[in-house]
């Protein structure tokens, strides 16, 4: 599976949203996933995987592509070919309108994430649904949290993450345990099969 990270204006932070999602893909779910913070290097890594006559259908595991805020033709050809497309927003309300007035071509699924949300999550939820027209399984917002910045800042914050997914607390709140998690079930169900709150088959 292809997801790219995109946001429509700096501050959007895909980067870290993606390392973020791929902690928990790896150690949550035991998937395999290769992430590239530089889309060009992709562009070459899929190019040699052609010419080696490899069915990328067929290979196990997700790749995570960050495009940054980059407006071009390779990020436009990404848009097409990606299973989904994850759009990361800063938390500028602006910036939200602007996009969905002026949004590009995107063939695959979307998934529309707000980060780092200094005010309530549920009401960053609301203007999704209410304003925007959008469902909840194909939104989700991350809350801020104090100490995760803390960790973040000494280049600490995905090694306290995973400590958190693997049941061992560092400090990091609740709320934004379980709606990174809740964010990562939503992605993966759009194209992996779920029974319940199971993955059964991706």
């Amino acid at each position: 599976m292809e997801v790219v990270f995109w946001s429509p204006a700096r501050g959007g932070q895909t980067t870290r949203n993606m390392k973020i999602l791929a902690n928990i893909y790896r150690i949550r779910y035991g998937m395999q996933v290769r992430t590239f913070e530089n889309y060009e290097a992709y562009g070459k890594y899929h190019f040699m995987e052609n010419m080696q006559k490899q069915n990328r259908q067929k290979k196990k595991g997700h790749v995570f592509v960050d495009c940054k805020n980059d407006r071009n033709r390779q990020v436009w050809r990404l848009f097409q070919r990606a299973d989904t497309v994850v759009i990361n927003f800063p938390q500028e309300y602006p910036v939200l309108l602007n996009y969905f007035q002026n949004h590009p071509r995107i063939s695959g699924n979307i998934f529309y994430l707000i980060s780092n949300s200094p005010s309530d999550s549920m009401d960053n939820e609301k203007i999704y649904r209410r304003v925007f027209r959008l469902e909840a399984e194909e939104t989700g917002v991350i809350p801020y949290d104090v100490r995760f910045e803390h960790y973040y800042a000494k280049n600490q914050g995905f090694a306290c993450q995973k400590s958190v997914i693997k049941g061992e607390p560092c400090g990091v709140g609740e709320e934004f345990a379980a709606k990174t998690f809740e964010i990562a079930v939503k992605l993966l169900k759009m194209n992996c099969v779920f029974e319940g709150d199971t993955l059964y088959y991706c």
